[in-house]
């Protein structure tokens, strides 16, 4: 019988779709990082926060790198990271303790990150110091692009790892589990004003791809990914009216997702003190 072995997390901890770590980070020229045309490296999953409990389920060869499972991330693929992020020698292994922060500080927290990076897969603002460490790049760190330093070390946040971080791991990591995550505010056939009337702050202005945050009643915020049209990137502010009037070009208001086969978008009402 085999005995199951877990492990905590010590550092925040990068999850990959891929095993191939040394691909991701370096390639074969030593400082390549398999970006998209969006300039983004798609194999980050989630970053992992300290004290996560997560289940060794096979190690990849004789690598530092497991095949893993943990009840702080859902996915449906193969997911990875590398054993020099986490601890394996504890005599318990406690699942993390979530405490959600209140109103005002989520609010305080997330106008303090406005300026940070689009990473995709990121929820660590400050990124992981231990990747460039065990990954080093051939060419000295700070002589490489901005983009490839903050890539490298998943220095940022995309939309829904912006709530993931601010929240310590209470709000859902991908849009999909957003669209059912609280409760329905009704929205259906309400030009923009009238629905900024139904808004509260920390409302989810969601749609499967997308999450944007109301901040206060006049002012929404999000991470976007560079976008030519909107001609921003990272955590942004916007301001409410304008931004869902241009929401509103392409996709309608709904109050249940999926009941339409047009583009469309929901809010979710999700703190449990906006109840």
């Amino acid at each position: 019988m085999i005995q199951t072995q877990y492990a905590i997390t010590q550092y925040p901890t990068p999850v990959l779709n891929t095993p191939d770590f040394k691909t991701c980070f370096g390639g074969e020229s030593g400082d390549d990082l398999p970006l998209d045309e969006q300039n983004l490296m798609r194999t980050v999953e989630v970053i992992l926060f300290p004290g996560t409990k997560v289940e060794l389920l096979q190690r990849v060869a004789n690598s530092h790198i497991w095949k893993i499972t943990t009840n702080e991330y859902k996915s449906t693929q193969d997911i990875y990271i590398d054993d020099r992020f986490v601890k394996t020698d504890c005599e318990s292994f406690p699942e993390r303790e979530i405490k959600l922060p209140s109103i005002p500080e989520i609010v305080k927290r997330m106008s303090e990150l406005v300026g940070t990076p689009y990473i995709w897969g990121g929820n660590c603002s400050g990124g992981v110091e231990l990747l460039p460490t065990l990954y080093p790049s051939k060419t000295n760190m700070s002589e490489l692009s901005l983009l490839i330093q903050n890539t490298w070390c998943c220095r940022g946040v995309d939309c829904t790892g912006f709530v993931f971080e601010i929240t310590n791991g209470f709000s859902p990591r991908n849009s999909a589990e957003w669209l059912d995550f609280g409760d329905p505010i009704e929205i259906e056939n309400k030009n923009a004003r009238g629905i900024l009337k139904e808004l509260q702050t920390l409302d989810a202005i969601v749609w499967k791809g997308h999450l944007i945050i109301v901040l206060d009643s006049e002012t929404l915020i999000e991470s976007i990914p560079p976008n030519k049209i909107i001609q921003s990137s990272g955590v942004v502010k916007f301001n409410a009216l304008q931004r869902l009037e241009y929401i509103m070009k392409e996709r309608v208001p709904v109050n249940t997702p999926n009941s339409t086969d047009k583009p469309h978008f929901v809010v979710r009402r999700w703190h449990p003190h906006n109840k």
